[in-house]
Order: structure tokens, then C-alpha cells, then sequence
């Protein structure tokens, strides 16, 4: 604490007891005034810096926020200085969290914004079938050729598929289609392929001069393909069958049927007792 100097007295002596030792023993007014004026003035004027001791001043001392940012020192906040949860948002500068001030797993699904995450922040081979959520890959995201034969489950490609059993036929109806079986409705998925295949296990017979027997696959009524056959004069022949690959336009259901064309000279066509035929088809794709 800075020391405060007694006015002078008689006798060039600060004290009355040294003034009095030097022979002058009266007590004058101003000397006495002089020192209580010292006195009341350095009380007044009130204490600064220098009349502060260092460490004097405690907490307790400290009026509520007394301390402001211009009290502080620059370095003088450590963590431990610091209550749990007092920095909020509004505290932190823009791009003031860096990737390392984020621990391990901070950052879940849930705080990333709606396409937040782009290609180019993901790391090579990061994304595995466990990322991929079922039916998120369609038709747009899968590269022309992507995806090869060894891809393919069994029996991947055949779609919807019909038959019907032909358990008996005859007919001696000449010169015009005659309806030999229909297959139920097939139901395809797209413009896809449909393999239509015969096995009728039919015979047809001849007269003198023997005629032309026709066999034709129609779908919704509209001819698709037709064959002829024939045979030596007044004999019986094994009708051929005849496979077809039909590409329909869209997606849809469709109706096939095979049918049969009688020409002059073809006595009949007809299904043997004991035999059983049938017609089947199905869809590629």
C-alpha cells in the first residue's frame, strides 16, 4: 500500500514527539489541522490501484456482474471454467466445429438434413447391401448391361404362365378354322416375349386326291402363325405341332388359341382314344 506523508512541523520533524525534542513544545492549530486534512483527504479521494494489496480482493468483494469480457485475459476460460451445457448454438461462429471436434458416432441419420450427403462425401466401397434399403434401386438406377446372367435366380426370367389339356377333338368340318382349344387369359408384364408351344398329339386322315390340313396359333382372334401338312391319298398322319414366339405390344392379358383348317381332300382331324394332348404358354421377361 502506498505510504501517505505527514505534513511537515516545527522543527523540520513530521511527529509532535520529534518536535518537542527539538525545543518547540507548542502544538499549533495548522500542524494539528494539516494532519487531519491528510488524513480526511486520502480517505475521501478513496483507494485505487496502489492501495491495493495483491490478492486483497476476494469473490466475495465482487459486485454481480462486475466482470465483464474487457476483465478478462485472453487464454483465461479453461474447460474447467466452464458449467455442463452453458455453450448453446448461438455461441459458436460459423464453421467454428471442425471434423475434429465431432466424437466417434456424434453424427447420426437423424441430424443430417435431407440430401445432405452427396456422392462425392462418400468414401470408396462405404455403401454395402446393409445401406441399401429394399426396392431403392429401380430400373433408372442400374447401368445398360449391369446386370449379368450369373445375377439371375433360377427361374428369374419366365413370368406368368397358362395350359390347357386337350382330352378330346374331332372334326370333319371342311374349308374353314376350326377352334381346337383355348388357353386361359395370360397376363404379361410388359412388351415381353410369349413362347406358345403344341403338343395336341392330333391325326388327320385324306381322301382321293388327298388335301391340305392347316394348323394356325391365333391371340385375341388376330392369326399369329400357320403351317400346312398333308399326306398320301386315303391315309391318316400324325398332324405336326407347331412352336411359336409371340412378342406382345404392352403389358396386358391376352388369349391364344390353336385352331385348325380342313382343305378338300382332308377327311378329318381327331384326337385318339387314350391319348392326351395339351397347349402351353408363358411369358419371358
Amino acid at each position: 500500500m502506498a505510504k501517505i506523508p505527514r505534513p511537515p512541523k516545527q522543527g523540520n520533524t513530521t511527529s509532535y514527539v520529534d518536535k518537542v525534542a527539538a525545543g518547540y513544545t507548542k502544538i499549533l492549530a495548522g500542524e494539528v489541522d494539516a494532519d487531519f486534512d491528510t488524513i480526511y483527504d486520502a480517505w475521501n479521494t478513496g483507494a485505487d490501484t496502489a492501495n491495493l494489496k495483491d490478492g486483497s480482493v476476494t469473490g466475495a468483494k465482487l459486485a454481480p456482474d462486475a466482470v465483464g469480457p474487457r476483465e478478462l485475459a485472453d487464454g483465461a476460460v479453461f474447460t474447467n471454467h466452464l458449467q455442463d451445457l452453458v455453450i448453446t448454438t448461438p455461441k459458436l461462429h460459423d464453421g467454428a466445429v471442425t471434423t475434429a471436434k465431432l466424437a466417434t458416432g456424434a453424427v447420426t441419420a437423424a441430424n443430417l438434413a435431407p440430401g445432405a450427403v452427396g456422392g462425392t462425401a462418400l468414401a470408396a466401397g462405404s455403401v454395402g447391401a446393409a445401406q441399401i434399403v429394399d426396392g431403392s434401386v429401380g430400373t433408372g438406377e442400374l447401368a445398360d448391361a449391369a446386370v449379368t446372367r450369373a445375377k439371375l435366380a433360377p427361374a428369374a426370367l419366365p413370368g406368368a404362365k397358362v395350359l390347357v389339356a386337350i382330352t378330346s377333338f374331332q372334326t370333319a368340318v371342311t374349308n374353314q378354322w376350326i377352334r381346337v382349344a383355348t388357353l386361359p387369359a395370360l397376363t404379361t408384364r410388359g412388351a415381353n416375349p410369349v413362347f406358345l408351344f403344341t403338343s395336341h398329339c392330333l391325326t388327320a386322315g385324306t381322301a382321293a386326291p388327298a388335301g391340305i390340313l392347316s394348323l394356325r396359333w391365333i391371340r385375341d382372334g388376330t392369326p399369329l402363325i400357320s403351317n400346312g401338312c398333308g399326306g398320301a391319298d386315303n391315309s391318316a398322319f400324325p398332324v405336326p405341332t407347331l412352336p411359336f414366339l409371340d412378342i406382345v405390344p404392352a403389358a396386358g392379358s391376352y388369349v391364344y388359341a390353336l385352331e385348325v383348317f380342313l382343305g378338300t381332300g382332308v377327311s378329318g382331324v381327331f384326337l385318339s382314344v387314350g391319348q392326351l394332348g395339351g397347349l402351353f404358354a408363358f411369358e419371358l421377361g
